[in-house]
C-alpha cells in the first residue's frame, strides 16, 4: 500500500489514469434511489483527492499520464482513427488509438497551486478509445530522472482492465507494447507499480 501522507523526505509519483471506453460504464449504486457514478468519475475524483493531499507536502514531484481518452477506431469500414467528438486539443496526425497516451503533467516539482491548475485537465479525461496500458506504464517509468534518484518513487495506475491495443491489418508494421516491455523497463528503473481498480 502507498500512504501518500507518509513521512518521506522526498517523494516522486507518476499517476496513470485510464480513459478507455469501458471507463464510461457505471459502478454499482449503493442504494436503490442512488444514481451510480461511472468508473471515470470515481477515478478522476480519487486522482484529484490524492493530488490535493500531495500538494500539501514538501519535496514532492508528480507526473500525470492518461491513456485512451482522445482517439478511437471507427466502427464502420474503412476502419480509421476517430477523435473524441468533444476533444478540443490538437493531435499528431501520425497518432493511432493503440498509441494514445498523453502526458497531462510531466514529472516535476509539485505544490497545491499545481494541483488546482490540473483539475480542468483531469476533468477533460473522458472515456473513448482503447487501452494502451502497458505503453503508458512504460512511458511513466521513463519519466524518472536524476532529480528523483533519492526519492521514494512510485507509479500509481487507476484502471478498470487490461492492456488492449488493436492494430488494423494495414498497420501491421506497428508493434503493440507487451508485458515484457514493461518488465524490461522495470528492470532498469525498479519503480514499483501500484494498480487501483
Amino acid at each position: 500500500d502507498v500512504n501518500l501522507t507518509g513521512p518521506w523526505d522526498k517523494l516522486s509519483v507518476v499517476f496513470v489514469i485510464d480513459g478507455s471506453a469501458s471507463m464510461g460504464e457505471p459502478l454499482v449504486a449503493q442504494a436503490e434511489d442512488e444514481e451510480a457514478a461511472s468508473r471515470i468519475e470515481v477515478a478522476r475524483s480519487a486522482l484529484q483527492e490524492m493530488l490535493f493531499q500531495l500538494g500539501l507536502r514538501r519535496n514532492v514531484r508528480v507526473g500525470i499520464r492518461a491513456f485512451g481518452h482522445r482517439l478511437g477506431w471507427s466502427v464502420e469500414e474503412p476502419i480509421r482513427p476517430r477523435v473524441r467528438p468533444d476533444f478540443l486539443g490538437t493531435l499528431d496526425p501520425e497518432l493511432t488509438p493503440s498509441q494514445d497516451v498523453e502526458s497531462i503533467l510531466p514529472l516535476s516539482d509539485f505544490e497545491l497551486s499545481t494541483a488546482k491548475s490540473v483539475v480542468p485537465l483531469i476533468d477533460d479525461i473522458k472515456p473513448w478509445g482503447q487501452s494502451p496500458l502497458y505503453l503508458a506504464v512504460r512511458q511513466a517509468m521513463n519519466e524518472f530522472s536524476a532529480a528523483d534518484a533519492n526519492a521514494d518513487r512510485h507509479i500509481i495506475v487507476i484502471t478498470d482492465g487490461a492492456n488492449y491495443q488493436f492494430i488494423p491489418f494495414d498497420q501491421s508494421y506497428a508493434i503493440p507494447t507487451t508485458d515484457n516491455h514493461v518488465r524490461e523497463a522495470f528492470a532498469g528503473s525498479r519503480v514499483p507499480v501500484h494498480i487501483l481498480g
